[in-house]
């Protein structure tokens, strides 16, 4: 196969991807999207309920209650920043 047959497969190759991929509509990205982050949210729910009594048991129960504060304390840091992340990002 001569070099302009070879570049002009590769660019059908991807082509023939790009159209795959064209094919999923806004709607079925947002349907997927939410699937995803909803397992997402579910997984670290699992991961807390599951780790919350190894901690306890490693660290005691005012260890778990300073743990506790301080993981409340970095989430109430987080609403502060308003977005601002991704939006320079």
């Amino acid at each position: 196969m001569s070099e302009p047959e070879a570049m002009g497969a590769k660019f059908s190759e991807k082509a023939d991807r790009m159209s795959v991929h064209s094919r999923i509509t806004v709607p079925h990205k947002i349907i997927r999207n939410t699937i995803f982050n909803s397992v997402g949210r579910i997984w670290m729910m699992m991961i807390t309920l599951l780790l919350t009594p190894y901690i306890v048991s490693q660290v005691g129960v005012k260890g778990f209650g300073v743990w506790s504060i301080i993981l409340v304390s970095a989430s109430y840091l987080q609403l502060f920043n308003f977005g601002i992340r991704d939006a320079l990002v």
